[in-house]
């Protein structure tokens, strides 16, 4: 496993993210292959059996269901202040509610 559950628990998710792009990196560096290579590889289904692509497929499926399940949508702080700037034509003493 890439990081222990006790490593997990005593960092934060900007730091988990770096920890997991460095173990990611050095095994593309161990593999001697880029990023690109290996998705051009998994993304072609002539490189596998038809049962390890329905596996591969329903692996990607779950794991982006688990994802979209499990990590918050970060806010952009850009985006929220030009909403804010959008909705300036609201008059002083006035609440804006959409």
């Amino acid at each position: 496993m890439f990081l222990e559950n006790n490593e997990l628990a005593s960092l934060d998710p900007d730091q988990i993210s770096s920890q997991l792009a460095k173990k990611v990196q050095k095994l593309y560096d161990e593999l001697n292959i880029s990023e690109a290579e290996l998705m051009e590889f998994l993304q072609n289904s002539d490189n596998f059996t038809s049962d390890e692509w329905e596996s591969l497929q329903k692996a990607q499926k779950k794991l982006q269901e688990s994802v979209d399940s499990t990590v918050p949508v970060r806010q952009n702080p850009n985006e929220t202040k030009k909403k804010y700037n959008q909705n300036s034509q609201v008059q002083l003493g006035w609440l804006h509610i959409r």
